[in-house]
């Protein structure tokens, strides 16, 4: 393999490019809306819509993007959604079995 020779400086000039500012309309970033979940995604948001619908044990949904990416916010906004057209789940509570500690005992309350 032959090797060459040093790579040579770049410019100042030629590490960044001017942006014209003057077009966007914020102040700042804090000024901008959440986009809408996984914008620009529609096989994502499929696939996370279809892993909601999922009426078996055991299933999850494994998502990962680049930072800043928003990935937690827009799949819990999906999960929100999800959750909201199916009934609401009791709520459990374990009290101690004096029989067998070891094993205490569930008892299903209603959701309220």
């Amino acid at each position: 393999m032959e090797e060459s020779g040093p790579v040579p400086k770049l410019p100042p000039e030629r590490l960044y490019r001017v942006a014209d500012l003057s077009a966007l309309e914020f102040t700042t970033t804090a000024d901008i809306a959440s986009p809408a979940a996984l914008v620009e995604q529609p096989r994502a948001h499929e696939a996370i819509r279809f892993g909601t619908e999922m009426a078996v044990r055991g299933f999850n949904i494994f998502a990962i993007g680049a930072n800043g990416a928003q990935i937690h916010d827009s799949v819990r906004s999906l999960l929100d959604d999800a959750a909201r057209m199916r009934p609401t789940p009791s709520d459990w509570v374990y009290v101690n079995n004096f029989v067998v500690p070891h094993r205490p005992v569930a008892i299903a309350l209603p959701s309220v």
